[in-house]
């Protein structure tokens, strides 16, 4: 019974901190500066930069999924936001690096 509730209390709390974040990505907006997003997302997992274009990662895991949300910047200032969802093959796309967009 112990265990159950502890899985319980454990779900309970990842999906809210989930949903916190998610709720975050929907204050970005076109033209902020990387410290607005810093102070509202926290430190990015990877990030990837050239020239004055730049992505910072943020990756959140629920027991069902993880889903990997990318800021892009253009001349330190926010210039997109997408997302990716992990499949149930742990396959997913990471974006690809800047200079091979182009």
């Amino acid at each position: 019974m112990k265990k159950l509730l502890l899985l319980l209390f454990t779900t309970l709390l990842v999906s809210c901190g989930s949903s916190q974040f998610i709720r975050k990505t929907m204050l970005i907006e076109n033209g902020m500066s990387k410290s607005a997003v810093l102070n509202l997302l926290g430190t990015p997992k990877d990030r990837q930069f050239h020239t004055t274009e730049e992505i910072w990662e943020y990756e959140v895991t629920t027991l069902t999924e993880t889903k990997y949300y990318f800021v892009w910047f253009k001349n330190d200032k926010v210039s997109g936001l997408t997302s990716e969802t992990e499949d149930v093959n742990k396959n997913y796309n990471r974006p690809m690096p800047i200079e091979r967009r182009r």
